[in-house]
């Protein structure tokens, strides 16, 4: 339930839990951009995401790689960012890579882990991390302590949404949070891939 309107960012670098995170939010009542499961940003604007179009709406937006997208904003913001391990992050982009039939090497995994460690400050200033009130999340954590999460996650969000706290219960998976040999995401709209 909102208490008061403003924007939410859910950043990070790709397969940093973004989708999960939305999932929860979603589930404890925020308002979210894009449908579930991925909650993926519509492009609204020819140049890029226009933010404060998603801020009208009252809504959480994931936006990933924010250095690398072109962004229109003004609307008063919160950020929560999302890390994690840049092996495992790097090992879940191969194999989300494998699934659209992009070909790669063993190679190419340490350049995008390498990639995910050199560009993180980049896109965390680019989210507005410093700039804003911001909340960060390990992915690990989320995934070995869901309720825990959930309850600093709904701590921070307090002075603009009540948040059912229970939302972790109902979203997170229990799984080991290393990087699992399919798409959880295609398991969950009907098909491992």
């Amino acid at each position: 339930m909102v208490k008061e309107r403003i924007l939410i960012l859910v950043c990070g670098q790709a397969r940093c839990g973004s989708s999960l995170t939305m999932q929860m939010l979603h589930a404890g009542g925020v308002p979210t951009t894009g449908e579930h499961p991925a909650f993926e940003v519509p492009q609204t604007a020819p140049s890029g995401i226009d933010l404060d179009w998603i801020a009208r709406q009252h809504a959480a937006v994931k936006l990933l790689d924010p250095h690398r997208v072109a962004v229109g904003w003004t609307a008063p913001r919160i950020v929560i960012w999302l890390d994690r391990d840049p092996r495992e992050q790097a090992k879940s982009m191969m194999k989300f890579l494998a699934v659209f039939g992009v070909a790669t090497s063993r190679q190419d995994e340490g350049k995008i882990r390498r990639s995910l460690i050199n560009e993180r400050s980049d896109a965390m200033n680019a989210a507005g991390v410093s700039a804003h009130p911001s909340h960060s999340i390990n992915f690990e954590d989320l995934i070995e302590s869901p309720n825990r999460e959930a309850i600093r996650l709904a701590h921070f969000l307090d002075p603009y949404y009540w948040l059912d706290t229970t939302m972790a219960t109902s979203v997170v998976r229990h799984r080991p949070p290393t990087c699992l040999p399919y798409l959880l995401e295609a398991e969950m709209l009907g098909g491992r891939a």
